[in-house]
């Protein structure tokens, strides 16, 4: 209880400190323009606060690859992930620490995993990729409740968009040098792809009641 209290604690002071920042940001980026509406402020904290937590993220990843010895896997395992995230969407946590507990295990679970999977029939990544076509047509973009994208025609784009780069992260894992890497590639995918499905019970459950109300 008292490592959970901690961590609460913790967690709660670091969205403060980063909220106060993403505020301060704002309000000094209004003054400079001249602009006096709140509501701008508003959004543009909102924005400040996400890039701010996603570099905060990218810095302790990456430092840690670094002192681990594995920095270029780190940095693949990200591009991977959260290139394709950005079209297909997926799972989000509910507070930053767990996101960043998260992309971590992920992380540990790409470099280190893919030391088992190096050197294993070249068919596999084959039938991955196949799996992961018929997830994204199936679930993509995998949206959260109250965040769901109600246009069709952007979400039409967003999924045309998630095949093609899930093809062009596939061409990169052909072109990257040696079986490790490869597989450090393939298995930040996997891990992306994996966190639509959660989005997809959502959906069928979403759309259950919307046919009720009719």
């Amino acid at each position: 209880m008292k490592v959970c209290y901690h961590t609460c604690i913790a967690n709660e002071v670091r969205n403060n400190m980063l909220e106060r920042l993403a505020k301060r940001i704002s309000l000094w980026c209004c003054k400079v323009l001249d602009e006096e509406n709140g509501q701008k402020a508003e959004v543009l904290q909102y924005g400040l606060e996400v890039f701010l937590d996603g570099v905060i993220k990218i810095i302790i990843i990456l430092g840690l690859g670094a002192v681990l010895g594995k920095f270029l896997e780190f940095a693949i395992y990200l591009l991977g992930l959260c290139s394709l995230r950005i079209w297909a969407g997926g799972y989000h946590f509910g507070t930053r620490l767990r996101c960043l507990l998260a992309m971590l295990g992920m992380g540990f679970a790409s470099v280190y995993g893919a030391q088992f999977f190096a050197g294993s029939s070249f068919l596999w990544p084959g039938v991955i990729f196949i799996v992961e076509c018929l997830v994204l047509y199936a679930g993509a973009p995998g949206q959260m409740p109250g965040k769901e994208i109600r246009d069709g025609e952007t979400i039409r784009r967003k999924r045309l968009g998630a095949f093609v780069w899930l093809l062009l992260e596939y061409i990169a894992v052909l072109l990257l040098p040696g079986e490790n890497l490869k597989w450090v590639l393939i298995i930040s995918i996997l891990f992306e792809i994996c966190s639509i499905i959660p989005c997809m019970s959502g959906k069928k459950e979403r759309r259950k009641c919307h046919e009720q109300r009719n």
